[in-house]
């Protein structure tokens, strides 16, 4: 048995011999003689409640609502009942305290909650249950911060069913509450899942409360001998290497991960409110952890287990089951096919609480192996979602189960920082730059080098600009490289970080660091989300005072280059909608090459780039105004005219108006240029001799089903006027293709739009060549 397994059956004997578990319910019943109550509308109640009362009690009551996610929904196939809001309640409380009082301060102690504490009740409502009324299985809102509990106080009434059921764990704890003569208290943790069965016959009426936990805990300390058997259980845990990290690796786990009983909301979790069992077991962690060297701390813990489960096929199971193939579903508990095998689970902390109490900002991390214990078994809860998949052809049925939980983490302070960065890139950069901050850069590059060996899978989760600065001041060229390495092109792109490094360490350490940066990103340097970020970059180091113009030009050169085969590939990428959707999405790459060719004095740099702007496909003309609208949105009408751009607008301008010079269509003219040329096809020539007939409005074409389909692509993805229908009859069946009237309306709507482009496109080339004259002429 492995170290981990160990320690957890030998505090699993601590716990159960040092702390037992405390009632999760509690019932109680007292007369009913110090309740005075009265309802405004209604009047004073009596006991027994009579079919009057609740007669009158139904008039001045609204159906009740219950609370899904963050809304308030009325859905009576879940909750059936009807409300009296508190407002309309009045009490006796001098009469009323003499019983309530007594009530709290036992359920107090049934409930197992911590000395130094007490119970306080605020009245939340009056509930109604007539026959047949019900609230299915669920769990309450916590109404205020310091709620712990739930009570109800079921008042003397004649009525059948309407039993409460609570459950937490695998315990159910199930009260029917019907009495003539007696009040009966329920209390429950507010965590615990409980239901109203159904009314059978007669009414239920009572009051709800939210039970507070206030004062200060003080639960009873362990004997010496049980803290230092404790004790010795956490520097076991910490001293002995496990198999840590989903990869397997040997090391020493960073943390102690102990996972409460409770559920606990990040707007509950607190030393203050811990319930029952927890709260012994947090102060004895508390202690141990006062050894000076251990920080401890509170966070919420949310599982996810992937079971596999029965196969659907094998029939009909509880519940019943219509699946699909891959069919995920959300589903209620036992609505799932069986479960088999646990095939991976996983444990995510947040909303972390320090020991004093107060938000630490740590962010969510996950639990590896080697760090979580954990006192009642996952099994034993009910998970607040699951979702049931099935057959996925590579693996059989599963279930997901999620469920919340709490945990208490202990966390040697040797090891805080390295334990907290592991997880929280952000986190170690920010304490890094701290030290560099304070000139303590012998502290910084230590930290540094206990980060190298987690950087490679943290640093695509860390903000590019930051790492690049950090490194520069590690005065350590061999450090900074190393943690350099795991950037890509986009991580790099802060200009003010590499010139830091340029500084730092010379152009040729920058060079080697970019050329490892395009190297690992392989494929992906030719991708917008590499280049243009980079582009960007480059363009702000050739403005002001460059750094180094040769390098900077190179590494313009090879994004020029980049630009040109992008610009390209869209002009010939299908469909046709979504160029100009590309077209646009290259404009700042333009505008930044064009701007940074302007600052270096190097035309010849975007010379590719022009080239292909000037050649636009007849198909393009109008995008390419567009592109050019959008450039001078950027660049600002002078850095427009700078970049000699009204030119190439003129040049635009003549090209459309070459284009519209031609004839419109006949009306009669039917024809369509073919957009590709399928090489090797034997289909492509008959079809593309039917789009360009002027005459041929349809075509009947007998084919087989691959190649059906490949005529259903080539149409599609060009997006051409023309129907495709396949008549299901004969052998083989026939492709029914039809020329639409769209033919004729994109065409005028293509005029329209040229027309457009050339009123755009000679108010770009007119008023800034304007402005060009008369700078010439102030020359």
């Amino acid at each position: 048995m492995e170290l981990q397994a160990l320690v957890q059956e030998e505090l699993k004997e601590l716990l159960d011999s040092r702390v037992a578990r405390a009632a999760f319910a509690t019932t109680r019943a007292t007369a009913a003689e110090d309740l005075a109550l009265s309802v405004k509308g209604v009047g004073p109640i009596t006991f027994p409640v009579s079919k009057a009362t609740v007669r009158k009690l139904r008039s001045v009551a609204r159906p009740a609502k219950y609370g899904k996610g963050t809304a308030t929904i009325e859905d009576r196939r879940v909750r059936d009942s009807w409300v009296v809001p508190k407002s309309r309640v009045k009490l006796d409380g001098r009469r009323w305290r003499k019983t309530l009082g007594p009530q709290l301060e036992a359920i107090h102690a049934d409930l197992g909650l911590p000395a130094g504490t007490r119970l306080r009740a605020r009245l939340h409502d009056l509930l109604v249950y007539e026959e047949g009324q019900f609230f299915l299985a669920h769990q309450d809102t916590e109404k205020t911060d310091t709620m712990v509990a739930t009570l109800v106080v079921v008042l003397p009434s004649v009525f059948e069913g309407g039993e409460s059921v609570i459950t937490h764990g695998d315990a159910t704890v199930v009260e029917a509450a019907r009495s003539r003569s007696k009040l009966t208290f329920l209390a429950f943790y507010a965590d615990c899942r409980h239901e109203v069965r159904p009314v059978t016959r007669g009414h239920r009426v009572a009051l709800t409360y939210a039970l507070e936990l206030i004062g200060e805990p003080a639960p009873a300390p362990w004997s010496p001998e049980a803290q230092e058997a404790l004790a010795e259980l956490v520097e076991e845990h910490f001293a002995t290497e496990v198999l840590v990290g989903w990869r397997g690796e040997q090391a020493v786990p960073d943390r102690w991960v102990y996972l409460l009983d409770h559920e606990y909301t990040p707007r509950t979790l607190s030393w203050r409110k811990l319930k029952g069992r927890d709260a012994e077991v947090a102060a004895a962690l508390r202690e141990a952890a006062e050894d000076g060297e251990h920080d401890i701390f509170l966070a919420t813990a949310e599982v996810h287990e992937k079971w596999m489960c029965e196969p659907e096929q094998r029939g009909r199971w509880d519940g019943g089951w219509g699946g699909h193939y891959g069919d995920r579903r959300t589903v209620s508990e036992g609505e799932h096919p069986p479960l088999i095998e646990l095939h991976d689970e996983s444990v995510v902390l947040d909303h972390w609480i320090d020991g004093d109490g107060e938000r630490t900002g740590e962010a969510a991390s996950a639990v590896t192996r080697g760090e979580l214990l954990w006192g009642m078994e996952h099994g034993e809860l009910t998970p607040f979602e699951l979702e049931h998949e099935g057959y996925m052809g590579n693996y059989g049925d599963t279930v997901d189960r999620w469920y919340h939980r709490a945990a208490i983490v202990l966390r040697p302070r040797s090891r805080a920082f390295i334990a907290r960065a592991k997880h929280d890139p952000d986190y170690a950069l920010e304490t890094i730059g701290t030290r560099l901050d304070d000139n303590d850069r012998s502290g910084a590059v230590e930290l540094a080098e206990q980060l190298l060996p987690y950087w490679p899978t943290l640093a695509n989760r860390a903000p590019g600009a930051a790492v690049l600065r950090t490194a520069a001041g590690f005065d350590d060229g061999s450090l900074a490289k190393a943690f350099l390495a795991p950037l890509s092109l986009a991580d790099a792109s802060d200009p003010i970080g590499l010139r830091a490094l340029a500084e730092a360490y010379g152009i040729d350490f920058l060079q080697t660091c970019v050329g490892g940066w395009r190297e690992r990103g392989g494929y992906r340097c030719l991708s917008s989300d590499e280049q243009l970020p980079w582009l960007g970059a480059l363009a702000e180091l050739a403005t002001g005072d460059p750094m180094d113009t040769d390098w900077v030009h190179a590494e313009l050169e090879r994004s020029v280059e980049w630009v040109r085969q992008a610009l390209v590939a869209t002009d010939s990428s299908q469909p046709p909608s979504w160029r100009g959707r590309a077209h646009r999405a290259l404009v700042p790459a333009l505008a930044d090459l064009f701007q940074a060719s302007v600052s270096m004095q190097a035309e010849d740099l975007v010379r590719p780039v022009r080239e292909v702007l000037v050649q636009s496909p007849e198909s393009e003309l109008a995008s390419r105004v567009a592109m050019l609208e959008a450039m001078q949105e950027r660049l600002g009408k002078d850095g427009f005219a700078a970049a000699s751009l009204p030119d190439l607008a003129r040049k635009l301008v003549g090209a459309i108006e070459e284009q519209l010079a031609r004839p419109e269509r006949d009306p009669n003219d039917w024809s369509i240029t073919t957009p590709w040329d399928c090489a090797g096809c034997d289909l492509c020539p008959e079809l593309r001799a039917f789009l360009a007939s002027p005459d041929e409005q349809a075509l009947e074409w007998p084919l087989a089903k691959r190649h059906r389909q490949h005529i259903h692509r080539r149409l599609d993805s060009h997006e051409l006027p023309v129907t495709h229908v396949t008549r299901r009859q004969g052998r083989p069946y026939t492709l029914v293709l039809r020329k639409t009237d769209e033919l004729l309306a994109n065409d005028r709507a293509e005029r329209e739009r040229l027309t457009e482009a050339s009123r755009v496109a000679a108010a770009l080339g007119a008023e800034n060549h304007g402005r060009r004259k008369q700078r010439a002429r102030k020359k």
